[in-house]
């Protein structure tokens, strides 16, 4: 699901992402992906559309990630995609 999250003065709040508009403004689009390939691949397409939409960073968020193994294949997947990527598993686990 993608989803609008911005700050307020009640804290954060993330609505549903339907459309853009002159009156929206986007500056990042996180993309959670799984250790799986068809996730990763899903999650590098939105790239383009990312850019096309004028959104000017794209981050993936991996998710799932259940050892080293999975973390070098989306590092791996990630670098040759030119996607930054993040992990929140590594921050769970400290």
């Amino acid at each position: 699901m993608m989803a609008s999250v911005w700050r307020s003065s009640n804290g954060w709040r993330v609505a549903p992402y339907r459309r853009t508009s002159k009156s929206w403004t986007v500056d990042t689009l996180l993309v959670v992906a799984e250790p799986y390939f068809k996730s990763m691949e899903t999650a590098a397409r939105c790239k383009p559309l990312a850019e096309d939409l004028s959104i000017p960073r794209i981050v993936a968020v991996a998710n799932k990630i259940r050892g080293p193994q999975d973390e070098d294949a989306m590092r791996q997947f990630f670098a040759r995609a030119a996607l930054p990527r993040w992990s929140a598993s590594s921050l769970l686990m400290r």
